[in-house]
């Protein structure tokens, strides 16, 4: 059985036990707060709550708290599993309805975060293989020519753009709508123009830290084609990941243009996922390649908030 005092096997744990206790908290507020009950389970029977407090409480604490690894997971599979089947039931309903909009948000965003913890206690950790593949694979760029190298970052950053700063905000958006989800306060214009000027800056930033990834670096943003030298000029001496912190901002001023709470939820979330699931193993990678080079740019340079440079970078 893993060590208790282990980083991951305590987060495990302590996640499942978490969600337990949140589980019981939103059922005290559905029994108790008639707008919570209409925005999170609408007409589906209270009855639900039988089932979520067998599975899902006394679930989650078997998953939290069993000495044995192999029940914990057993205990954790059934977690998702009812996620999963409840999931899809709340937002069958909330397809239909004006109604449990919230609930099917919230139960989808349960059953993405069980699974992913599930994934990481039967693999012991973070299953970085399941992740980084395909055009995600971490490799060195080739021998290329800098027009080469531009024209293929240019297209690296129209991609993202379309999919993850118009296609996804898009669906996201179309869902707030279908559930009856919008806040009115939203669609104040102030904070559309705020959004646009967050947007243009923060995209203006990434595509010159593009640039320098292709000038100083001889690569690409995209892992398939690291740079073949650490990149310490430009934007990146002030951020380490100046193309990840506009990117996220950008996400944050989509959803500010759109009026849609969700899709900034949704730039939030991304970068929790980025900072946890990418980051690690991209700095690793770095870290193999480019060694005390690299550790002593990591600690100049901070990750997530812009600073000026300290000396020596």
């Amino acid at each position: 059985m893993p060590d208790r005092r282990s980083t991951p096997f305590f987060f495990h744990r302590n996640y499942w036990l978490v969600q337990a206790l949140a589980v019981v908290l939103w059922w005290v507020g559905v029994f108790t707060q008639p707008e919570l009950r209409r925005l999170t389970l609408g007409s589906l029977p209270r009855e639900l709550v039988y089932a979520d407090l067998l599975i899902l409480v006394a679930g989650g604490a078997v998953a939290a708290r069993s000495t044995s690894h192999r029940w914990s997971a057993i205990a954790g599979f059934l977690v998702v599993v009812w996620l999963v089947a409840a999931g899809v039931w709340t937002w069958a309903h909330a397809w239909t309805t004006p109604h449990a909009g919230l609930g099917a948000v919230m139960m989808g965003l349960a059953a993405l975060a069980s699974a992913g913890t599930l994934a990481a206690q039967l693999q012991g950790g973070i299953p970085w293989s399941w992740l980084i593949i395909g055009p995600f694979r971490f490799r060195t760029s080739s021998e290329a020519s800098m027009v080469s190298l531009l024209l293929r970052t240019a297209l690296q950053i129209l991609v993202f753009w379309t999919v993850f700063l118009g296609m996804v905000p898009w669906l996201v958006q179309s869902l707030e709508r279908q559930f009856d989800l919008e806040l009115p306060w939203m669609h104040n214009p102030a904070i559309t123009i705020a959004g646009w000027t967050l947007f243009l800056s923060a995209g203006a930033i990434g595509l010159i830290s593009g640039a320098t990834m292709v000038v100083q670096g001889a690569g690409t943003p995209l892992p398939a084609r690291q740079s073949r030298r650490l990149v310490v000029a430009g934007p990146y001496r002030y951020v380490r990941n100046p193309m990840a912190v506009t990117g996220i901002a950008q996400g944050v001023a989509v959803g500010m243009i759109l009026g849609s709470w969700m899709v900034v939820l949704y730039a939030v979330i991304g970068s929790l996922g980025w900072d946890g699931l990418i980051r690690p193993a991209e700095e690793a990678d770095m870290r193999a390649r480019f060694g005390s080079e690299f550790d002593a740019y990591a600690n100049r340079v901070r990750c997530w908030i812009p600073s000026l440079p300290r000396s020596g970078v």
